[in-house]
């Protein structure tokens, strides 16, 4: 045998096994199904690992019963104020109910005069009584000397309070000195009187 036949003889061989290596690799990849190795089976699985779980903020504020999440709770509707009481009505004079020695109410009498008239030569007198009455009667009252001389006529409303007009006393029942004058106001619900005053009678 030649140097060039021995020469092709080793490289053929090598050839051979080049190729056997070759498909002994082949196989070793597909793994033992004829299939190709999965690489994930080949490498550990990986977990999953779960952290713990966040705590629930205490000072997160709860939410009410059929409210949704992030939404006020809804607010209670304002008590409506309550209706002011009705004030009694004015009356239209002032009194003192039960102040009389019977219950009748007392009543204020304002004088506005009491003097000797010498056109008329009697005392004469006006007065009102501080109320609004159609049943009243006044009674102007002279004392003097140890007498006593009166007169009466009936009172007479007006607007707000209850007039006596102008009532006198004349000459004939009084004599000369200092007389004390007030007037009397009556009526089925009310009594007063009013101040006295000093008239002189010539």
């Amino acid at each position: 045998m030649t140097h060039t036949s021995r020469t092709a003889l080793v490289v053929g061989a090598v050839g051979v096994l080049a190729a056997a290596g070759a498909v002994t690799l082949v196989l070793a990849l597909r793994g033992p199904g004829g299939s190709p190795a999965d690489a994930s089976a080949t490498g550990p699985s990986a977990s999953t690992s779960t952290g713990p779980s966040e705590p629930t903020d205490p000072a997160a504020p709860e939410t009410a019963p059929g409210t949704a999440p992030g939404s006020a709770a809804p607010t209670a509707a304002p008590a409506p104020a309550p209706a002011p009481e009705p004030s009694a009505p004015a009356t239209s004079a002032p009194g003192r109910p039960g102040g009389g020695p019977d219950g009748r109410r007392t009543v204020d009498v304002v004088l506005g005069f009491a003097e000797w008239s010498t056109a008329t030569r009697a005392i004469e007198a006006s007065a009102y009584a501080q109320v609004y009455e159609e049943d009243g009667t006044c009674t102007l009252t002279a004392t003097g000397g140890g007498a006593t001389a009166t007169t009466e006529q009936p009172a007479l409303a007006d607007v707000t309070t209850t007039s006596c007009g102008v009532m006198s006393v004349p000459a004939a029942q009084l004599r000369s000195g200092t007389w004390q004058v007030r007037v009397e106001y009556a009526s089925a619900t009310s009594t007063g009187a009013s101040a006295t005053v000093d008239v002189e009678v010539p």
